[in-house]
């Protein structure tokens, strides 16, 4: 991603994108030793998970930490060197999952089922299963469940 904007507004916009793009894939930019502090407070406010800061990436010192913004800030009271900061993406298992109803499969399969009229009642759960997050064989269950 390059380095942050020096302005306020776009900094704020920048972070706000970088965030929003580490949900789902690792994000990597670079900030310079006298920013570095700042970049990790506006961090602290958007991002509530373990990121990595690298500091003099190929060269004899080089060092790798890993925490939340927040506990980084103190690690880094004076810093120096050249840092990279990489964002790990968020991990799926942590945000919170949806209830998915027997009713909502149901209705789904049944969609898919009546476009698809030529199509196998076992290609139509495949897909049920795909667009909801589950397996064929829990489509399965629930419409036997539900019969």
């Amino acid at each position: 991603m390059g380095f942050p904007p020096i302005r306020a507004k776009d900094r704020k916009r920048w972070f706000e994108q970088l965030t929003g793009a580490s949900k789902d894939r690792l994000v990597v930019f670079f900030e310079a030793p006298h920013k570095v502090r700042k970049t990790l407070e506006e961090l602290a406010e958007l991002v509530d998970r373990p990121i990595i800061v690298g500091r003099e990436l190929t060269k004899i010192h080089e060092e790798f930490v890993s925490g939340t913004p927040a506990t980084l800030l103190a690690r880094f009271e004076a810093p120096q060197g050249e840092f990279t900061i990489m964002i790990p993406p968020a991990d799926p298992a942590l945000e919170p999952v949806a209830e998915i109803t027997d009713d909502q499969v149901m209705t789904l399969f049944g969609q898919i089922t009546e476009l698809k009229q030529s199509g196998s009642k076992r290609d139509a759960a495949r897909e049920t299963g795909e667009k909801l997050g589950l397996t064929a064989r829990q489509v399965y269950d629930i419409l036997e469940r539900n019969k």
